[in-house]
């Protein structure tokens, strides 16, 4: 059984890191299909990976996405949450700092944005050090650049927040892929601005996360500040719990769907193993009689 969680190498070539007919694509693009090859079933995090999967071959594909643990669920839905009096609105962004969330773009903004947003990018990455380079150089007070902390302060900086911000290059392989973060931003009740394509932004959508932009696109990002702030002066966020998320993400749901294809896979390799043993032993028998 085999569980993928991205389309590599693929992914490398729409970042710009490799080309496909260079050495490096190809040998990985080999241990690829030679994984899914191997494979009985294989388990993916994202509905748009199953076409790509079964192009390979005639497999047994489920689908297990990410989600969010019940400790951190039930932490964010028993707290009181008030809407924010005080400007300017604070905006946590907690992850990766590299190519593929492109969190540089927060340094792009009008000046007249951060009189109302203070930004908090907690995490590392390849972008990191291009993102303090530019909010030096601009002279950008409302960025904080932070190194990554532990998980109960991280929480702590998720209930600071005001709302919340996920980005990714807009490439065609992101359109499949699922940030597992967004799952946990949802759990805490706050608004995500949201800057992502496909399949995330299916979901977001749906669960009314709160307020989509296009990727890339900073004008765009500033009406979806712009509306964000409209929501949270006039106290329109209701911070409710999140019934789609409630239903369908919550990591015991998606433990007992995986622990579920695990066992149907053992007991169809126990029930190929006992076919094959009895054949064995016909055949045996036919050359003894």
């Amino acid at each position: 059984m085999l569980d993928i969680r991205d389309l590599w190498p693929d992914a490398m070539v729409d970042l710009g890191l490799t080309r496909i007919n260079s050495f490096v694509y190809k040998m990985l693009k080999k241990i690829e299909i030679y994984m899914y090859k191997k494979a009985d079933k294989i388990v993916i995090n994202s509905p748009a990976f199953e076409e790509y999967i079964r192009n390979m071959g005639n497999k047994d594909v489920y689908l297990v996405t990410n989600g969010v643990d019940m400790e951190f669920f039930e932490y964010f839905k028993k707290i009181d949450i008030i809407s924010p009096p005080r400007k300017p609105f604070r905006i946590l962004y907690a992850g990766n700092l590299g190519l593929a969330q492109d969190i540089k773009i927060l340094t792009e903004l009008n000046d007249r944005i951060f009189n109302d947003f203070y930004f908090v990018l907690i995490g590392d990455g390849s972008q990191r050090n291009e993102i303090e380079r530019e909010i030096n150089r601009k002279g950008i007070k409302n960025i904080e650049l932070r190194l990554p902390i532990e998980r109960q302060k991280l929480l702590k900086e998720y209930e600071a927040a005001d709302a919340l911000f996920v980005h990714l290059r807009n490439i065609p392989m992101f359109s499949k892929t699922i940030p597992s973060k967004i799952f946990e931003y949802v759990a805490t009740r706050k608004p995500v601005i949201y800057g992502v394509t496909g399949v995330t932004k299916q979901i977001l959508d749906e669960m009314k996360a709160g307020i989509a932009f296009e990727p890339g696109n900073v004008t765009d990002l500033e009406r979806a500040l712009e509306e964000l702030k409209y929501i949270l002066n006039e106290g329109l966020w209701k911070y409710e719990v999140n019934p789609i998320l409630e239903k369908r993400y919550l990591r015991p749901i998606l433990s007992k769907r995986f622990t579920e294809v695990i066992e149907d896979a053992y007991y169809k390799h126990i029930q190929k193993f006992q076919s094959t043993i009895q054949r064995g032993t016909i055949c045996k028998n036919k050359k003894v009689n």
